[in-house]
């Protein structure tokens, strides 16, 4: 009886789906919305009866389609893809992703959820969805557009973080809480997992899967790949990891074997059937009437997807050189969620992670958000076309188009390996000024939140505990924080010197220089505000206080900037002792080549001053010839209260200038002896 029950069941589930992809063809609408409708008519909350009699079957089968559809995802999706996305995909998927998590999270904290809860309602609505927005494009006929591709490409990186997001929130769910050392300790289980199933898979899986494939027949190919999977699935589940997570990386490991496109078409129907099946099971919890009840927040959750994602993918769009109508269109492709949104409100159900109601609103808002893509994307044409001949925005336009093409003249330029150099360091250090932040942050939570640990006698007060960590916290980031702000003007700098050069002296050329360094400087600075206020955001529950105290942190960063900046020299200096050899002999020194590529690397900027009396007063920075005699180059000076960033060559030094010079620290201390020469001095 049971047994037929089950056929049952899956015979009007099959059915149902069946029905719903042939409707959605004819109307041109995404199959995966029809399956969850189909589910919302067989479910349960659906009068006048349920047609299912034992979801849970159904829902185990569900499992398998997460598994397949996983799977699937890593086959298409795969390392070389991945790699091959690109500056813009990588720079706009990670600003959306990240972004669109801490707006999900205070909407849900608004809305009076727990923050558990409300982290699930962030992981729910960060992610575009790879299939809804190619099978849009590829009806509306513009799959050949630019915009296309950056848009599949930023989708691409964005399902990657969705796996990631997947195990956080795994582990959250199993937590309870938002506990920094329970989270700490998970994440170091999920790296150790992925690092062992992603090398390991690449040693082994291709090498396997080209022998299995030399045999004839596909049957012994298809359950050698599948056992691998679902082994590794087994192995992530034991570990209390997402089902997901294994089945991806299984799926991205066997893409790199020959017999990757193979794999792919032996998988598709099984893909397609317990996809279906997934979808469908997601469609039967969901409930019309609590829909209709609770129809603010979810048009809230809607609202935010469709603006928030608008806006960080046009503006992620923008900062990697596309012009206007082109970020817009971006944009607007972007403006939806959809798999990643349903498998995340799944998992949350299963880990019994939050209540119905978050369930009912991330589901509720990823199917209008699917509805309405195709639209936003017909009327970005008619926005992007009325934004770029408007008066009022045509300078602003001209400015983005001129930036693009700053942007592609940095990528097709093969011969400034040099200026690569410094920059790829520069980026490297502000990496690991960004990591050694979230670890020191991250401890700071962990003790606030347990006072008994940290300081027994904060115990009653963990207020003033969570102040005194983050406070404590805070002064040991400054130095990197500072070194961080340095290290994001020099590369501003440095990229606005190498195309525009200062031998350009035109006042457009300057106006560039400075909006490019600018840029740059402000678009850093931004995520660096919006990752400590996602790490502090653990300590302080008040956005009030966590503002009042980042002010204070910024103002005595200002106050001991000389301070700061000596001490994160001499911590530099200590560690680079410490990994390098013996330093050269002085003679070796004097005999060495000043290389351009070796003045490159370890950039600082410092400054001097011109002193009355200095041989250079009132010479042109040519004359000069700091840049042949030192290696240094003079990136801005300081004159009574005025700033001329990227001075030209024929720009004169006079008594009392703030000099800034960009170079290592050897360039800059022969740079400040060649500038505080007297005139009975010798160079």
């Amino acid at each position: 009886m049971q047994s037929g029950t089950f056929l049952q069941d899956l015979a009007v589930v099959l059915l149902a789906a069946g029905a719903a992809a042939l409707l959605c063809d004819r109307l041109r609408q995404p199959k995966v919305v029809g399956y969850i409708l189909a589910g919302l008519i067989l479910g349960p909350h659906t009068p006048p009866f349920s047609f299912i009699k034992d979801e849970s079957a159904i829902r185990t089968l569900a499992d398998l389609g997460v598994i397949f559809l996983m799977f699937s995802l890593g086959l298409e999706f795969n390392f070389r893809r991945l790699r091959n996305a690109g500056m813009t995909a990588g720079v706009t998927g990670v600003l959306d992703v990240t972004v669109m998590v801490w707006l999900g999270y205070l909407l849900g904290r608004g809305l009076g959820w727990s923050p558990v809860e409300s982290l699930f309602l962030g992981g729910m609505l960060c992610d575009s969805s790879t299939t809804i927005v190619a099978k849009t494009l590829r009806e509306l006929g513009k799959t050949r557009e630019r915009f296309a591709g950056v848009v599949v490409g930023i989708t691409v990186v964005e399902d990657v973080l969705a796996v990631g997001m997947i195990a956080t929130l795994s582990a959250v769910a199993l937590a309870g809480v938002l506990h920094a050392g329970f989270l700490a300790a998970r994440f170091w289980v999920l790296i150790l997992f992925l690092v062992a199933v992603t090398m390991g898979g690449l040693l082994m899986l291709p090498r396997f899967l080209n022998f299995v494939s030399r045999r004839e027949g596909d049957e012994l190919l298809l359950l050698s790949v599948l056992g691998v999977c679902f082994g590794v699935t087994l192995a992530a589940t034991r570990l209390e990891l997402s089902l997901a997570l294994g089945a991806v990386l299984v799926g991205a490991t066997a893409s790199e074997s020959r017999a990757g496109q193979r794999l792919a078409s032996l998988v598709d129907p099984l893909h397609h059937t317990f996809g279906a099946v997934f979808f469908v099971a997601v469609g039967l919890m969901l409930d019309p009437a609590m829909l209709l009840r609770h129809w603010a927040p979810v048009l809230a959750a809607t609202a935010l997807v469709v603006g928030g994602k608008f806006i960080l993918n046009a503006i992620g769009s923008l900062l990697t050189g596309h012009d206007v109508p082109t970020a817009v269109r971006v944009g607007a492709g972007m403006a939806q969620v959809g798999e990643f949104a349903f498998i995340i409100a799944a998992l949350s159900v299963s880990l019994e992670a939050t209540g119905d109601l978050v369930y009912q609103v991330g589901v509720g808002a990823a199917i209008l958000t699917t509805l309405l893509n195709p639209y936003l994307i017909r009327g970005a044409d008619r926005l992007g076309a009325a934004i770029e001949e408007s008066p009022t925005c045509r300078r602003c336009t001209a400015s983005f188009a001129l930036y693009a093409l700053w942007v592609e003249r940095i990528a097709c330029r093969e011969h400034n390996s040099v200026v690569r150099r410094a920059v790829r360091r520069s980026v490297v250090i502000m990496l690991v000024n960004a990591i050694l932040i979230c670890a020191i942050m991250g401890v700071a939570a962990y003790l606030a939140r347990n006072p008994l640990r940290a300081v027994p006698s904060f115990a009653t007060r963990p207020n003033l505990l969570a102040g005194t960590m983050w406070v404590l916290a805070m002064l040991v980031c400054l130095p990197m924080y500072v070194a961080t702000f340095r290290k994001l003007q020099a590369v501003g700098m440095i990229l606005a010197e190498s195309v525009l050069p200062v031998k350009m002296t035109s006042s457009w050329s300057r106006t560039m220089r400075s909006f490019i360094a600018n840029a740059i400087l402000t678009a850093g600075v931004v995520l660096l505000a919006l990752l400590t206020i996602a790490l502090s955001s653990a300590m302080f529950p008040s956005k009030f206080v966590l503002a009042f105290m980042m002010i204070a942190a910024v103002a005595v960063a200002f106050w001991q900037w000389s301070r700061l900046v000596r001490i994160y020299a001499q911590a530099q200096s200590e560690v680079a002792s410490m990994l390098q050899g013996p330093p050269p002999s002085k003679r070796e020194q004097a005999h060495a080549p000043l290389s351009l590529a070796e003045t490159a690397v370890g950039l600082n900027i410092e400054t001097a001053v011109i002193e009355e009396g200095a041989r250079v007063v009132g010479m042109e920075l040519r004359t000069t010839r700091l840049r042949q005699r030192a290696g240094v180059t003079v990136v801005g000076i300081t004159r009574a209260n005025r700033k001329i960033a990227n001075p030209g060559p024929r720009e004169r030094l006079l008594s009392g200038d703030l000099v800034y010079l960009l170079g290592d620290p050897d360039q800059i201390r022969t740079a400040r002896e060649l500038l505080s020469a007297r005139h009975n001095a010798h160079s």
